[in-house]
Formats: structure tokens, C-alpha cells, sequence
């Protein structure tokens, strides 16, 4: 997602990839369902600069249990983002824009 300002400037921008796997469970055996969300996004300064944040979750369910608002993950860590995931977030921004002005 690419956010732009009143001039078509882009302002922030992130992307979220989640991935649902069944697992077996090393406590019991069983089979469950493993959800690992890892997002990147943050703000983008009239220089270019971008200062966001790099997460990544995981999630342990039964196959038939719903995450409730007070669930926290089983995982949850942030960090600054690297050099090489900033230009990827760059590259899909100029992607985004190139496809807009296309149209």
C-alpha cells in the first residue's frame, strides 16, 4: 500500500505478507495452524528518506480456534528495517506509481 499527498507525492507506503501453514503442535502432537504475518512500513520524508518498522508474528491456532482481541501472539518482534528491504519497499513504490501513470 502506497499512500500519496494532494501532489502525488508518496507519503508512506507498506507491504504484509501472510502465510497460514498446518503444523504439528511439539506439546501435543496435534495438528494446528501456524500464521506468520511479517509487514514492513513506515513514513516517507520529503527526502526520500523512510523511517518505518519491520514485523514479524506468529500465531498458533486449532484448526477451529478464532484469535480474540485480547489473543496475543505466540511471537511478536519489531526491528529497523535493512537496507535491502527499504529498496525493495522503494522499487514497489516507483512500481506503483509507474503503473498509475500509465493508466
Amino acid at each position: 500500500m502506497v499512500v500519496l499527498d494532494a501532489t502525488g507525492r508518496p507519503i508512506s507506503a507498506g507491504d504484509h505478507v501472510l502465510t497460514i501453514r498446518e503444523v504439528t503442535a511439539e506439546s501435543t502432537g496435534t495438528l494446528v495452524n501456524e500464521y506468520v504475518h511479517d509487514s514492513l512500513g513506515g513514513r516517507i520524508e520529503d527526502d526520500g528518506t523512510f523511517n518505518g518498522t519491520r514485523w514479524h508474528m506468529v500465531r498458533i491456532l486449532a484448526p477451529d480456534e478464532e484469535v480474540g482481541d485480547d489473543d496475543p501472539p505466540s511471537e511478536a518482534r519489531s526491528a529497523k528495517p535493512t537496507e535491502a528491504e527499504v529498496d525493495a519497499i522503494r522499487a514497489l513504490v516507483a512500481e506503483i506509481l509507474r503503473r498509475s501513470d500509465s493508466r
